[in-house]
């Protein structure tokens, strides 16, 4: 992938170019979004898109690579400080809100990586982080097993996927109408919409229902 003379740009014209880009992405999908339009929306022109990048597979991977990247330094920010598995997730969950607001697009993007179509990325671009979510998850289920803060016969794997779900779930909803709609078909089907607090509330009561 050529990326050497796009790295050569300043840090700010890197990330005014990505965020253009996802925000086409997140809009389009990576097999509607032309190269003319995304020229048009990142201000530059055909000869410096492939300048810059080979083709437009190359600018999207670098647009999911700092989805990724500003994916692991909220996870990194969570996973700071001494906290019980109570206060860890409340944490989490709290993260969430401002993470789907702030980098919006960027996060659709990632929703988008799991759609059959995006097979051909998901590999190269995703299982890392996947990875990562499954080993703190789990370490965070086997210290708090060992602390006596959840139950003792609960498997480590079986917690943390339950957990990765409903904030998945939670997250997902707080960009997408269908989620927003699924969570509440499961959370609270004859509710009103749910402001974020509300739901944070509801996810937290389940987590103690099945982990206390």
């Amino acid at each position: 992938m050529k990326t050497s003379t796009f790295e050569k740009l300043t840090e700010d014209k890197q990330i005014a170019i990505l965020d253009a880009a996802a925000g086409v992405f997140a809009q389009k999908g990576y097999f509607q979004a032309g190269i003319l339009e995304l020229c048009t929306a990142t201000g530059i022109s055909n000869g410096a898109m492939y300048k810059y990048f080979e083709n437009k597979q190359g600018l999207y991977i670098t647009v999911a690579r700092r989805t990724m990247e500003l994916l692991q330094t909220a996870a990194n920010r969570m996973a700071a400080g001494q906290m019980n598995i109570w206060q860890r997730m409340q944490r989490i969950l709290e993260e969430v809100v401002p993470f789907t607001t702030l980098y919006r697009d960027y996060f659709i993007v990632y929703m988008d990586l799991g759609s059959p179509s995006m097979d051909i990325f998901a590999a190269e671009l995703s299982d890392d982080f996947e990875r990562q979510s499954f080993v703190f998850f789990c370490r965070l289920i086997e210290e708090a097993r060992l602390n006596g803060e959840i139950r003792p016969g609960i498997a480590t794997e079986t917690a943390a996927y339950f957990l990765d779900n409903h904030l998945m779930l939670f997250a997902f909803s707080c960009v997408s109408k269908h989620y927003d709609r699924r969570f509440h078909q499961y959370f609270a089907k004859d509710a009103e919409l749910l402001e974020s607090d509300q739901k944070i509330r509801l996810i937290m009561q389940s987590f103690r229902q099945l982990l206390g």
